[in-house]
């Protein structure tokens, strides 16, 4: 029996980004003492659950290649870090019973799942006035408000984790020059707060209209993905 075809390694770890696609090798299984003979052998995905004990089977498929190694083929797209994290595929060899190890024909793969910056930051609109103004924020200011008195509170989420997952907010360029004198943003919470006195400014500037960005993976600007939201603000009169 030991002189048989088997698994070089009955155990593997590895890890693979979310979104691979399909048809992707995603491991390739070394065989030993594979026959000199041309005997047909398959490799075959025989187990294959998620970290939940579901039976994931239909999701990866083995073949061998060209040199007669054994590869981990994920059959259909659908890998994502934030639905499953670990998998547990075993390969069987399937073979003529004289040619093959019975103590090395299987093996295992444990596989993580990576996380990708694969989804970006969303506002939380859940104000009464959001079922008739669509994904914008409303406040108002009055003459009396003070510098520095919290204007707008928001809410942002980001599905994906870690840096990745961590948002930090700005008033966007394209909001005019007229509303950035009145308004400032703290980059951590996303508030607004004034700047400067509303008690005397002209008619024909209102409503201020503050664009306020969502970026998540701060610090790499060539890997983040980003969200804008408008911020209406009116000026309340006696």
């Amino acid at each position: 029996p030991n002189s048989g075809v088997g698994f070089a390694s009955l155990e593997h770890d590895i890890s693979v980004m979310e979104n691979t696609p399909q048809e992707a090798v995603l491991n390739t299984l070394t065989l030993e003492k594979k026959p000199q003979r041309n005997i047909r052998i398959r490799c075959d995905v025989t187990e294959a659950y998620d970290e939940n004990n579901r039976n994931v089977k239909s999701l990866f498929r083995g073949e061998l290649n060209q040199n007669k190694d054994c590869q981990l083929i994920l059959a259909r797209s659908g890998l994502d870090h934030e639905k499953v994290k670990q998998y547990k595929v075993l390969l069987t060899l399937q073979t003529l019973s004289a040619f093959v190890n019975p103590n090395r024909m299987r093996a295992r793969v444990n596989l993580t799942v990576l996380d990708k910056n694969d989804n970006e930051p969303k506002f939380i609109f859940r104000d009464d006035y959001n079922k008739l103004v669509k994904e914008k924020y409303l406040a108002t200011v009055t003459a009396a408000t003070e510098v520095g008195e919290l204007i707008h509170e928001v809410e942002a989420t980001d599905l994906d984790e870690g840096n990745f997952g961590k948002i930090k907010f700005e008033i966007s360029p394209e909001t005019d020059d007229v509303a950035k004198n009145y308004f400032e943003i703290y980059i951590e919470t996303g508030s607004v707060t004034s700047k400067k006195p509303f008690d005397d400014l002209p008619e024909d500037s209102l409503p201020f209209r503050v664009t306020r960005s969502a970026r998540d993976n701060p610090g790499y600007m060539e890997d983040s993905k980003i969200q804008k939201t408008e911020l209406v603000v009116n000026v309340v009169r006696e």
